[in-house]
């Protein structure tokens, strides 16, 4: 191994100790260190460069909040004297000191221009001193555009860390991974993420290393897992890093970040409850004077509120985040994270303008791939918010958001709003966009489905009801076979129409096996229920328990149920209408979803099955809930007073449903209050010549009312009608 440590300061003339202060740094010994520099205290620091340089490691070594201060005034004694490369060097070190502890970014704005100003980006030779390669990794992680110089630079370190080569020390080989890796993910080399991993942890030099170093490095791998999507593994590594935490010392500050990072993934998964309990387990006193790390302990905080459907105190919550930031003087390098989460609480609270100018401000204020996910949060906002106003605007967006995305490797949009981010990627399926992508981040988010989720979401079991008969499973048509029995598939049909997927055992037996007595009936339902469980494949899929068979309607729904919750979404419309936010946008979102039910409606519900009471029941219930669909959203119409379109909806559902009067009489009023008394009367007549084929009359009713229109012709309403 190199007898002299590759990150000590080049020439340390007048101090003939120098040796302990090497010896210390590559046994990782903060305590020597320390004491080494308490020994040369007859030296002020402001007049001995190199002595404020060792008080700057010293201080990292264990995390403190005082390293940067030292590395000042190293730089600024190097810079007095003449010594440029040693300033350089101490100045590299600040800026990865920025990048490895997020406690010391405040002053990252002001190091990133001072290494910037002595900058070298083309690596011939190796540089003489291993600070100053880190420091051009470092630019590059930290925003700056990548260069051949540090593509030259990373490939050198790669080589360092072979676990042949002897020239780094075992701690030194960690902190060249970690500035590694971040290099790495900021220039999208996902692949080589786990390679370095591998080679890092090479038993011999990695148990070498001390503890506490390990679990940073672990730590720095996790979020780096964290940030491709792989949760699983990401949060193994947390727990791991926080073991490591603990053997280093209880209470460290890497032992905050980590239950802060575990948190926050717990939240990403779901968990609210299991991150709320880590939270409540928090020393803040673990900060040991960081006050950012109390800033990103409120952020958590608010996080929880907001996924537990509290977006008013999450914001009072995110605001007190903001001040104890303000007095610390955070950069806004560091304010991201709070800034995206602030512009999802706004979202929550349905201040979309709000949201989107707090995303145009990220973009311009950041760079590299936090700008790159600033832009995308943009994007699929704008699109999300113009989906029903400008849907191929929204689709252009939505195209744009999901490219940056994947080129990011963001999975994580919109992360405290999953119900939305499930839209955005349903909406992205219907159109096509990036199928792949998307289907990978509905499955390693595990993101619930929609209301509004057709066919193209991932669904372990997708039927096909309206028009005939079909079975998806995973995304896949599962041929029919003449063999498979009919009872299994009629019990499936029977719960795929079912309200929520489910029936109570004695009306599916009452259904299913009308003349056979209870006992019989109860063993034809236990075998049905073994047969389809083999049929589809999944025995999760079908439950059977407290006295209901039911299909997980978590994870299994039918074109049927999505028509369904397509008319309640156009029926909460209508009462919405007549509120203060009605207008052109309210009124192309009841036309996208009326158009929706309409694709839906074309044909009858499990065509060409023998006669049955159940399913009779179902189809009439369909041709209800067309009519009751175009009831309310003529309804939004006229609230709206958008006459032409009222009049065209309700032509178009009496097409579907010829015989529903109240269809018929709905759309004669509206004919009526356009003053178009010729088209009333052909609406009631076409309706009366449909009856008489089928020698029924029109109701009491409906001949009143085409009397009344006979006797008093109508007069058009003014400003009762508009073309918009």
């Amino acid at each position: 191994m190199n007898p002299t440590s590759l990150l000590a300061v080049p020439g340390m003339p007048g101090m003939p100790s120098g040796d302990e202060f090497i010896e210390a740094w590559r046994q990782w010994d903060a305590v020597a260190l320390s004491q080494a520099c308490e020994a040369r205290g007859a030296l002020q620091p402001s007049d001995d460069p190199e002595l404020a340089y060792w008080r700057a490691m010293a201080d990292f070594m264990v995390e403190g909040a005082d390293a940067l201060t030292w590395l000042d005034r190293a730089w600024r004694g190097f810079g007095a004297s003449g010594r440029d490369e040693q300033a350089a060097m101490a100045a590299n070190a600040a800026l990865v000191l920025c990048l490895l502890d997020s406690g010391a970014m405040s002053q990252l704005d002001d190091w990133h221009a001072r290494v910037e100003a002595g900058a070298r980006d083309e690596v011939g030779e190796p540089l003489s001193n291993l600070w100053l390669r880190l420091g051009i990794l470092a630019r590059v992680s930290l925003g700056k555009a990548d260069s051949a110089g540090a593509a030259a630079a990373a490939a050198n370190l790669l080589n360092d860390l072979q676990p042949l080569q002897a020239i780094l020390s075992p701690h030194e080989r960690l902190l060249v991974a970690m500035v590694l890796i971040e290099y790495d993910f900021a220039v999208a080399r996902f692949d080589q993420i786990d390679y370095l991993a591998n080679l890092v942890e090479h038993p011999a030099p990695f148990d070498a290393a001390a503890p506490a170093l390990r679990a940073r490095w672990v730590c720095t791998h996790g979020f780096a897992l964290y940030h491709v999507g792989n949760h699983d593994r990401a949060e193994r590594a947390w727990w791991r890093a926080l073991s490591m935490a603990h053997e280093a010392g209880p209470g460290s500050l890497l032992g905050l970040k980590l239950t802060i990072a575990l948190a926050r993934l717990l939240l990403d998964r779901g968990r609210v409850e299991e991150a709320d309990r880590v939270i409540k387990a928090v020393d803040p006193r673990w900060g040991g004077g960081r006050t950012l790390q109390l800033v990103e302990l409120q952020q958590t905080r608010a996080r929880v509120q907001l996924l537990r459907g509290q977006p008013a105190g999450a914001l009072a919550t995110l605001d007190e985040a903001d001040r104890l930031a303000a007095a610390a003087g955070v950069s806004r390098s560091e304010n991201g994270g709070r800034l995206t989460d602030r512009a999802q609480v706004y979202i929550a609270l349905d201040r979309g303008d709000d949201a989107q100018a707090v995303f145009t401000r990220m973009a311009a204020e950041q760079s590299g791939r936090e700008g790159q996910v600033a832009d995308c949060l943009q994007h699929l906002l704008r699109a999300w918010m113009n989906r029903f106003a400008d849907p191929a605007a929204s689709q252009q967006d939505l195209t744009q958001g999901l490219a940056l995305a994947q080129a990011a490797r963001y999975t994580m949009f919109f992360r405290l709003l999953p119900g939305m981010a499930a839209s955005v990627c349903a909406l992205a399926l219907r159109h096509d966009l990036a199928p792949q992508f998307v289907d990978e981040v509905i499955r390693s988010r595990q993101l619930p489905a929609p209301p509004d989720a057709d066919g193209h979401w991932p669904w372990p079991l997708w039927l096909v009801l309206l028009g005939g008969f079909e079975m998806r499973r995973d995304g896949k048509l599962e041929p029919s076979s003449p063999k498979t029995q009919q009872k299994p598939l009629e019990l499936l049909r029977l719960l795929a129409c079912a309200r929520n997927l489910s029936l109570g055992t004695q009306a599916v037996t009452a259904a299913l096996w009308p003349d056979a007595d209870d006992a019989a009936a109860r063993k034809s339902l236990e075998m049905a229920v073994l047969r389809l469980r083999r049929l589809l494949g999944d025995a999760t899929l079908l439950r059977v328990s407290d006295g209901r068979v039911a299909l997980d309607a978590e994870r299994a729904s039918s074109d049927l149920q999505q028509r369904r919750r397509l008319i309640e979404q156009i029926e909460s419309l209508a009462m919405r209408s007549s509120g203060q936010n009605a207008g052109q946008t309210l009124h192309a979102e009841c036309l996208a979803l009326m158009e929706r039910v309409i694709a839906l409606s074309r044909g009858e519900t499990l065509p060409g099955l023998p006669p049955a009471p159940w399913l009779e029941a179902e189809r009439k219930r369909c041709r209800d809930d067309t009519v009751r669909a175009a009831m309310a959203a003529a309804t939004v119409m006229e609230r709206l007073q958008v006459g032409p379109a009222e009049r065209e909806l309700l032509e178009t559902a009496l097409r579907i449903e010829p015989l529903a009067e109240s269809l018929v009489r709905r759309l004669m009023h509206a004919h009526e209050r356009a003053g178009q008394r010729g088209d009333a009367l052909r609406v009631f007549e076409g309706y009366r010549q449909q009856l008489k084929g089928r020698g029924a009359k029109p109701g009491e009713q409906l001949e009143a009312q085409w009397r009344a229109l006979l006797t008093q012709p109508l007069q058009p309403v003014k400003g009762s009608d508009s073309s918009t």
